[in-house]
Formats: structure tokens, C-alpha cells, sequence
């Protein structure tokens, strides 16, 4: 597994080491920081940089309605099946744990073109592109009483 590619910055360096490592010090890869959106297992604190995620957010926190990250990239990650088979897209945040394990799909995500392909254990197939699953926002809060 390659850790820093050519796109990658000197001061990210550090940030990926500490990522990979863990508290254990050995190489997990849940999550990877890249140009475009963040990649990993479970879901992110919003207002925390990679380096500073807990293992709890990073490998058993449920996907949420989680908010953007404020790093601005939008994060992909799985770890929450969703039963209808069918990927969770909030814009800022993507789940693509599609239920393979229960008789779902099987999901890959091509994170440049938004180009969904999915496959099941009766050798059914589909595609689809990542917008067509777009949530609508979720409504604001009410305004606190004047």
C-alpha cells in the first residue's frame, strides 16, 4: 500500500504517519487524506483533522447525517449498511456500505466521475452515477423564540 504519492505534500507527511500508525502503532489505512475526498471505514469528527480522530470516530461510529468537514473535501466512507442497497449521498459526505453481507449489493464508487457500480450474490448488476442518490438537504432548526 502506497501512503504518500506524488500529490501529496511535505507537511502531509507527518499527518499520514500519524494516520496509519494509530494508537497502536501499527499500519491501519481506515482513513486517507487525497486531493479530492477523504476515504475511509466509519465516519469523522467535523472539526478535527485527520491526525486528531479518535479510533472510535474512525472505526465504529455510524454514518449519522454527519456535518461537512472543514477541510471542505467530501468524505467517503462505509461502515453504516444501508438496507436499501442503495448509497447514502449528502453532497458533503457519501455512504457506500451497501448491505453485501445480507443479501444488499456490493458497492464501488469511482470518486472522479461519480460512476456507481453495484453487483449481488445472484450475479445481478447495476449502475448508476453518485448524484442520482443525492438526499435533499436536511431542514434547518427552528429559530430560538425573540
Amino acid at each position: 500500500m502506497e501512503l504518500v504519492n506524488s500529490q501529496t505534500s511535505p507537511p502531509h507527511i507527518g499527518t499520514l504517519s500519524k494516520i496509519f500508525a494509530g494508537t497502536t502503532g501499527k499500519a491501519i489505512g481506515i482513513f486517507s487524506f487525497t486531493p479530492t475526498p477523504i476515504h475511509g471505514y466509519a465516519t469523522l469528527r467535523d472539526q478535527k483533522p485527520l491526525y486528531q480522530q479518535s479510533e472510535q470516530m474512525l472505526y465504529w461510529e455510524k454514518f449519522r447525517n454527519p456535518a461537512p468537514h472543514f477541510s471542505g473535501k467530501t468524505m467517503v466512507c462505509g461502515h453504516t449498511s444501508q438496507k436499501s442497497g442503495k448509497p447514502v449521498n449528502l453532497g458533503h459526505a457519501i455512504c457506500i456500505d451497501t448491505r453485501f453481507y445480507d443479501n444488499g449489493w456490493l458497492t464501488c464508487l469511482d470518486v472522479t466521475s461519480g460512476q456507481v457500480w453495484q453487483a449481488n450474490e445472484l450475479g445481478q448488476q447495476r449502475t448508476a452515477s453518485i448524484d442520482e442518490f443525492k438526499s435533499p438537504p436536511a431542514p434547518s432548526p427552528p429559530a430560538p423564540p425573540a
